[in-house]
C-alpha cells in the first residue's frame, strides 16, 4: 500500500471545527421556548429574539446560514411546549330545574297527657259485729252478710238477726230501685267440696226469697260459688284460721243501678 504524502497546511489557513456559539445556542433555546433571550445566560437585554433562520424543530444547513455563524441544530426539547389550558365548563341546571326540597318532618313525638285512670271510689261502712259490710260504688253497691251471723251452722236457716238486717237491706233496694240485682254463696273449706257448693246454693236461695218478699218485683238471682273464691287464706295459728275461714263464710248482695 502506496502511502500518500501529507502536505502540511498553515494553521492560519486551516478550517477550525465549527461549534454552536453560546449565543446562538442561547437563541435557539429561547426560540423554541418562546421566550426572549435570559438575560442571566447571554447578558444582553431580555427582548432578544432568535434569529428567522434559527426555527425551532429544524436544523438549519450550512448554505442557509448568514455569514460568521455557526451551524446550530434546534433540536426540540425533552419536555414538550404545553397546550394552553383548556376553558373551565360549568355544568349548571337548566333555567326551568326545580329543586326538589323534602318535607318537613315533625320531631316533637306527640304529648302524652299524664293522667293516672281514675279508680272508681269505694265507700265501706260496716257493723261493729261485722254482721253486714256494705260497698257503695258510683255504678253498684254491695252487701257482705256475715254467714256466722245470718245462718245457723251447717244450715241455710235464717237466724233472726238475719231477718232484721234483711228488713233494712230491702228497704234500701226498695228506694233506690236497682236495674239488677245478684245474691252470691260462699262457704269455708271445711268438709268437701260437693257440700259446700250445695250449702252456698241454699243459702243464696233463702236470702233471695227474703228480699223478694220484702220487695215484689224485684228481680234477684242467685249463684253459689262453694270454696273457690275465698276473701282470706286459711293458713297460720288456730286462731288467724278461724278468723279467715269467717270472713270465707258470707253471703253477697250485689245491686247495680
Amino acid at each position: 500500500m502506496s502511502t500518500r504524502p501529507r502536505r502540511d497546511v498553515p494553521a492560519a489557513s486551516r478550517p477550525s471545527p465549527r461549534r454552536p456559539t453560546r449565543v446562538a445556542a442561547t437563541l435557539v433555546a429561547a426560540a423554541l421556548l418562546g421566550a426572549g433571550t435570559p438575560a442571566a445566560a447571554t447578558g444582553a437585554a431580555p427582548t432578544a429574539t432568535a434569529p428567522a433562520w434559527a426555527k425551532p424543530g429544524s436544523v438549519t444547513p450550512m448554505s442557509a446560514m448568514p455569514a460568521g455563524a455557526d451551524a446550530v441544530v434546534a433540536a426540540e426539547t425533552s419536555s414538550p411546549t404545553p397546550s394552553p389550558a383548556a376553558p373551565t365548563t360549568l355544568a349548571l341546571p337548566p333555567a326551568t330545574a326545580s329543586i326538589d326540597i323534602a318535607p318537613v318532618v315533625d320531631l316533637a313525638s306527640p304529648v302524652t297527657p299524664l293522667v293516672a285512670p281514675v279508680a272508681e271510689l269505694i265507700t265501706r261502712t260496716a257493723g261493729v259485729d261485722g254482721a253486714v259490710a256494705r260497698d257503695e260504688a258510683p255504678t253498684e253497691e254491695q252487701y257482705t252478710l256475715s254467714g256466722d251471723v245470718f245462718f245457723e251452722p251447717n244450715s241455710a236457716a235464717l237466724t233472726a238477726r238475719a231477718l232484721d238486717e234483711l228488713a233494712t237491706i230491702a228497704a234500701s233496694l226498695a228506694e233506690e230501685a236497682p236495674s239488677a240485682v245478684a245474691v252470691v254463696g260462699h262457704t269455708d273449706s271445711v268438709d268437701d267440696d260437693a257440700y259446700n257448693q250445695q250449702l252456698s246454693v241454699d243459702r243464696a236461695a233463702a236470702v233471695q226469697r227474703e228480699l223478694v218478699a220484702r220487695v215484689p218485683g224485684l228481680a234477684v238471682t242467685t249463684e253459689g260459688r262453694g270454696e273457690s273464691q275465698p276473701l282470706a287464706v286459711e293458713q297460720g295459728s288456730a286462731a288467724e284460721v278461724d278468723r279467715a275461714r269467717a270472713l270465707n263464710r258470707r253471703v253477697e248482695i250485689t245491686a247495680t243501678r
